[in-house]
């Protein structure tokens, strides 16, 4: 990945607003902005460059967290799974730019949210497990926080129905203005 100085930029101020979003909303359970904004990060600069807009920012988040370091494999449960949700805004880049929003296609911007916020959730109750030397009973530690993550998942989901297909309509009418 070849990177230009409009390009770091770019990076840094992805990261900065995903950190600052992370922060910003601190207290308030299982609503949070880091995914959606992950995943628009790798909507507008493509697959790579979504990992680790992802990746930086879920680890600065979480090792700065006033709240307190989490254990490394729950450190490192969240830094892959917020990796894999700018790789998905990626994925998404080619179909976003062409297509308008029609209720199918943010279905499945919503269920891509769904999915990805799944990953995560179930990734990090294993990396807990897994830290807490639980690890035969994961699925018991994964049941327990099913009403935290129930929450998470319908936010998400939420976020990334309207949220998301809300900025990407700004960005490109802001694209379309700055190329005239």
């Amino acid at each position: 990945m070849k990177c230009s100085t409009k390009d770091i930029t770019l990076l840094g101020i992805c990261i900065a607003l995903t950190v600052a979003a992370g922060f910003a909303l601190l207290h308030v359970p299982n609503f949070e902005l880091i995914t959606s904004l992950t995943f628009l990060s790798g909507l507008f600069l493509g697959s790579a460059r979504g990992t680790l807009v992802g990746a930086v920012s879920m680890f600065l988040f979480s090792f700065f967290n006033p709240l307190g370091v989490p254990f490394i494999p729950v450190l490192m449960a969240q830094v892959l799974f917020m990796g894999v949700a700018g790789f998905a805004g990626g994925i998404w880049r080619r179909w976003v730019r062409k297509s308008t929003f029609c209720p199918l296609n943010i279905a499945g911007l919503a269920g891509t949210g769904l999915i990805l916020t799944l990953l995560y959730d179930v990734g990090t109750n294993v990396g807990f497990a897994l830290s807490a030397g639980f690890m035969s009973q994961w699925l018991k530690i994964v049941a327990a926080g099913v009403v935290f993550s129930s929450i998470h998942l319908v936010t998400n989901t939420a976020l990334f129905g309207t949220l998301v297909p809300a900025l990407v309509r700004v960005m490109k009418i802001e694209g379309e203005k700055t190329e005239s």
